[in-house]
C-alpha cells in the first residue's frame, strides 16, 4: 500500500521512488545548482587574488605548454612573494579555462559552478556508499548543493580551490570503501590516483588519510593493520613521498615562519572553529572575508548547543559514525587555521567549510530528526525541500556580494572594518578611478590597522606622487621596502620619483630592481626606456620598448615613444610603422598624426604629408572635440 501511495499521479509534494534510483537524484542536484547560482555565470572578477591568479600569470596560464611547469611553482607566482601554497592543478584548471575563454570572466565561473554540482553528487554516493537510504542522501546532497556557507567557492573564481579538492577527496573516499569491500585492486589504484589529485591540490588533503583510518577502525570496526589497511599505507606514503619532493622542489624561495610563531597563530584561531560551526547550522552571519573579530561567537554557540541535544536525545544514533561525522569537520578544518604569515589578521575565509560541511551533514542525519524529516512520509519530507529552498535563496542573495570588485570590497569594508587589507583594496579601487582622496582615506586606515601593511604604504607613497608631493611620498616607498624588498610596485614608484626629481642614477637603479623581481610587469620597461630616451641613451632606450611591446603589446605609449626613438634617430621606416601601429590602437593618439606629417614631409612625399596634417586638424578642432 505504501509503494502504491508514492506512486498516485497526484502527489503534490514527494516524488514518486523513481526520482531516487539511477540519474534522477543527480538530475535533481544539478538542477536545484544551477537554479541557486546560475547568476554567477555573468559575474565579472572580484580583483581579490583572482587578478593574481588569472590576470597578472596571464603570461603562464595562457599557454598550454606550461602545463607542466604548473608542479614546479607556486600558485601565486605571479606575485613574486615568498612561496608559501603549492596548488598545480588549481593552475591547470584555471590554464584550461584560459584556453577555452581567454581572459574573459565566463569560462572561470561556468568551472567553479560545474565543480560544485560534481562535489555535490559525489556527496550523494559518498552518502550511499555509507549506507544512508537513498532518500535520506538525496536530500543532504540538495542541503549541500544550496547551502549559503559554500556560496564563496562557487560565487568567487578562487574558491573553486575547495570544491575542485572534495571532488577528489570524496571520489578518493568512494573508492576506498568499494576497495575495503570488495577488495578490487582497480578500486585500490583510483583511490589513490584521487589522493595524489588531492595533495595537488591543497595540503589539507592529507587529513583524507586520518579520516580514512577513522573509517576502517571506528565505522567498519578492523582491527589495526589489517591486510588491506597495510597495502594503503604503502601506497600513502609514495604518494605522499612523491608529492612532498616536487613541493620541495617548487617552492624555491619558503616562507620561513618559526613553529612557536606558527602554534601560537595556531592557538589564538582556533577559537574560529566555533564560528564556522555557527555558519554551517545557522548561516545568518556571511561575509565575503570574515575576521573573528567582526564575527559574532553567538551563532556558533547557538548551533553547537542545538547539534548537542538533537545528538543527546536522539535514540537510534551510532556512536562510530557520530565520531566519524565529527573528525571529518575537525579534520578538514583545522589545518586553515594554520596561517603562513602569522603576522597578518587572519580572515576566516566561508570556502574552506566545504569539505568540512561534509562531517556537519554526517553528523545531522545520526539524529533522529534528521531520520523523521527523510522519512517517506510526504509530509515530513516536504521539510528537507523548505530547508533547501531557504538556504538557496540565501545562497542566492550572497552571491551577488561577488558580482564585481566593488560589490566584493564593500562587503569585505563592511562585515570586516578590521581587515586592513580590505582598506587596502577598497583604496586601490579608488586609486585606479582617480578617486585619490579617498584613495588616500583607505590606506591611512589599512595602515593604522596594521602599520606593517607594505602595500598600502606603498600605494599611499603612489597618492601622494600622484599628487607630485614627491617629498611626502618617498618614506612611504621607502617603509614598504624595509618590509617587503620584493615589492616591485614600491620600487617602481620610488624609480618614478627619483625620475621625476632628476636623480638619473638612482631612478635607474629601482627601475632595474622592478623589472628583475617582475619582468613581466606592465609599464616598467617602458618607464626605463624613457628614462634612458631623456639622456638621449638611445642604445639603452630602444631594447626596452620592444621588451614593453613584447609583454604589453597594445600598450599605445610605448608604441608611440619606440617610434619616436626612431624618429629622432632617423629610422624614418621603422617609425613609420611604429606610428600607424599606434593610430590603430589609439586613433585618438594626436601625435602620432603629427608625426606621421613630419616623416612623409622628410621624405618628400606632400600628398600623405597633406593627409595626416588635415586629420591633424580635424582631431584638434573645436567641434571634433565637443563631439569627442
Amino acid at each position: 500500500m505504501k509503494k502504491k501511495g508514492l506512486n498516485q499521479k497526484h502527489s503534490p509534494v514527494l516524488p514518486p521512488k523513481e526520482l531516487f534510483k539511477n540519474w534522477h537524484a543527480f538530475a535533481a542536484v544539478v538542477v536545484t545548482g544551477f537554479l541557486v547560482y546560475f547568476q554567477t555565470l555573468r559575474f565579472g572578477y572580484t580583483y581579490w587574488d583572482d587578478t593574481a591568479l588569472i590576470l597578472d600569470n596571464y603570461g603562464f596560464i595562457g599557454h598550454l605548454s606550461n602545463i607542466l611547469n604548473a608542479f614546479n611553482q607556486e600558485v601565486f607566482a605571479a606575485l613574486h612573494s615568498p612561496s608559501t601554497y603549492y596548488r598545480p592543478l588549481m593552475t591547470i584548471s584555471l590554464m584550461l579555462d584560459a584556453q577555452l575563454g581567454g581572459k574573459l570572466p565566463l569560462v572561470y565561473h561556468c568551472t567553479n559552478l560545474f565543480l560544485h554540482l560534481s562535489a555535490s553528487c559525489l556527496l550523494f554516493v559518498l552518502l550511499t556508499k555509507l549506507k544512508y537510504k537513498r532518500e535520506t542522501a538525496l536530500m543532504a546532497a540538495l542541503v549541500f548543493v544550496a547551502h549559503p556557507v559554500l556560496t564563496q567557492t562557487v560565487a568567487w573564481i578562487p574558491g573553486r580551490n575547495d570544491s575542485l579538492l572534495a571532488v577528489f577527496v570524496l571520489a578518493a573516499f568512494i573508492n576506498l570503501i568499494a576497495y575495503y569491500e570488495t577488495k578490487r585492486t582497480r578500486y585500490y589504484f583510483a583511490h589513490l590516483v584521487f589522493f595524489s589529485l588531492a595533495l595537488f591540490t591543497k595540503e589539507s588533503s592529507l587529513s583524507l588519510v586520518l579520516a580514512a583510518s577513522l573509517y576502517l577502525h571506528a565505522v567498519a570496526g578492523e582491527k589495526l593493520f589489517f591486510k588491506q589497511e597495510k597495502y594503503l599505507a604503502y601506497g600513502w606514503l609514495g604518494t605522499g613521498l612523491a608529492w612532498f619532493l616536487l613541493r620541495k622542489h617548487a617552492l624555491v624561495n619558503p616562507l620561513h615562519v618559526p613553529l612557536t610563531e606558527t602554534l601560537r597563530s595556531f592557538a589564538e584561531n582556533l577559537p574560529a572553529v566555533i564560528q564556522f560551526a555557527g555558519k554551517t547550522i545557522l548561516p545568518f552571519n556571511l561575509a565575503v572575508m570574515p575576521t573573528m573579530r567582526d564575527t559574532s561567537f553567538l551563532y556558533g554557540g547557538l548551533s553547537i548547543l542545538i547539534a548537542g541535544v538533537l545528538l543527546f536525545v536522539s535514540k537510534n544514533k551510532r556512536t562510530s559514525f557520530v565520531l566519524f561525522g565529527g573528525a571529518w569537520f575537525l579534520l578538514f578544518l583545522l589545518p586553515s587555521l594554520l596561517r603562513p604569515y602569522p603576522e597578518m589578521n587572519a580572515d576566516f575565509c566561508e570556502h574552506r567549510l566545504y569539505l568540512p560541511l561534509v562531517g556537519v551533514i554526517i553528523l545531522f542525519l545520526e539524529t533522529d530528526a534528521a531520520k523523521f524529516t527523510t522519512d517517506s512520509n510526504r509530509r515530513l519530507f516536504s521539510s528537507g525541500l523548505l530547508l533547501t529552498a531557504v538556504f538557496g535563496a540565501l545562497a542566492f542573495s550572497h552571491s551577488k556580494n561577488f558580482r564585481d570588485r566593488l560589490s566584493f570590497v564593500q562587503n569585505a569594508v563592511k562585515n570586516s572594518p578590521s581587515l586592513y587589507t580590505a582598506h587596502t583594496n577598497l583604496g586601490t579601487l579608488y586609486l585606479d578611478n582617480g578617486e585619490i582622496e579617498k584613495a588616500h582615506q583607505e590606506y591611512l586606515k589599512a595602515v593604522e590597522l596594521n602599520p606593517r601593511d607594505a602595500l598600502a604604504l606603498s600605494n599611499l607613497g603612489a597618492t601622494y606622487r600622484s599628487k607630485n608631493m614627491f617629498k611626502e611620498a618617498e618614506p612611504y616607498y621607502k617603509k614598504s621596502l624595509a618590509l617587503y624588498p620584493g615589492n616591485h610596485l614600491a620600487h617602481h614608484g620610488l624609480a618614478l620619483i627619483y625620475a621625476g626629481t632628476g636623480r638619473f642614477e638612482e631612478a635607474k637603479e629601482e627601475y632595474l630592481k622592478a623589472i628583475e623581481l617582475a619582468p613581466l610587469a606592465p609599464k616598467t620597461h617602458n618607464n626605463l626606456g624613457q628614462l634612458y630616451m631623456g639622456k638621449e641613451m638611445y642604445k639603452e632606450a630602444e631594447p626596452e620598448f620592444i621588451r614593453e611591446l613584447e609583454v604589453n603589446p597594445d600598450f599605445d605609449i610605448a608604441t608611440f615613444n619606440l617610434g619616436l626613438l626612431y624618429f629622432k634617430t632617423g629610422k624614418l621606416k621603422d617609425a613609420e610603422a611604429c606610428f600607424k601601429e599606434l593610430l590603430r590602437l589609439n586613433p585618438g593618439y594626436t601625435g602620432g598624426y603629427y608625426l606621421l606629417e613630419n616623416i612623409y614631409s622628410k621624405q618628400g612625399d606632400l600628398k600623405q604629408a597633406a593627409y595626416y596634417a588635415g586629420l591633424l586638424r580635424a582631431f584638434k578642432s573645436p567641434d571634433k572635440t565637443n563631439k569627442r
